[in-house]
């Protein structure tokens, strides 16, 4: 399962959820979260995760939050960058690639 673009963001609503990029990084980890188990995955399952920041004097508080969702020594490889969002007061946004269980059961492990 491919994930891009997720923000702080409401789901239903698409409404921007401003913050700090901590408050931000939480927002955007939660709805990956949810999206993940919706579809018969979680996030133990992500494989890559790729991190854009606005600032990357930022990375120190995304990183706080971040390793509570991704505990230190099973943590999917993750790239970060420096990239400037097309959407305004949006300093982070994330994607993820993860199994499902329909990748898992194709009778070739």
């Amino acid at each position: 399962m491919y994930l891009t673009s997720q923000l702080s963001c409401d789901l239903q609503t698409g409404e921007i959820i401003p913050g700090d990029i901590a408050v931000q990084t939480r927002n955007a980890l939660e709805n990956i979260k949810f999206l993940l188990e919706r579809s018969g995955s979680s996030l133990e399952n992500v494989l890559k995760v790729v991190i854009y920041l606005r600032n990357v004097s930022d990375f120190a508080g995304m990183n706080a939050v971040y390793r509570e969702y991704f505990k230190g020594g099973n943590e999917p490889a993750r790239v970060t960058v420096q990239a400037a969002s097309p959407i305004e007061g949006i300093d982070i946004e994330i994607e993820v690639t993860a199994l499902t269980d329909r990748s898992r059961g194709n009778g070739l492990d």
